[in-house]
């Protein structure tokens, strides 16, 4: 009987882990891309991507979900607070766009 008991858990112990590693790589690329936002817009600010271009589509393509996370969560001002140590031109410090 307590073979049988170790042998069930053991592959249910396994996948479970195997979750918890996926979900910990998944969070890591996440917040990898969400931090890669910042030298996008000292780029942006240094003029090295231009309005109009090819570069700035792709930009535009890649970074779509923040743009929406921007206009429609409580999320814009954490992300604005955190560009502006990029691009402090662009965002002051309590992370609001500001005027060009």
């Amino acid at each position: 009987g307590r073979m049988n008991g170790e042998s069930k858990d053991g592959p249910e112990r396994s996948s479970r882990g195997a979750v918890w590693v996926w979900l910990c790589w998944l969070g890591g690329i996440l917040l990898l891309y969400v931090l890669s936002t910042g030298p996008v817009v000292l780029l942006y600010d240094k003029k090295l991507i231009q309005p109009g271009s090819p570069e700035l589509r792709a930009v535009q393509i890649v970074y779509w979900p923040l743009d929406w996370v921007c206009g429609e969560t409580p999320l814009r001002k954490p992300l604005g607070m955190y560009w502006h140590f990029w691009a402090p031109q662009w965002f002051d410090r309590q992370g609001n766009p500001t005027p060009h």
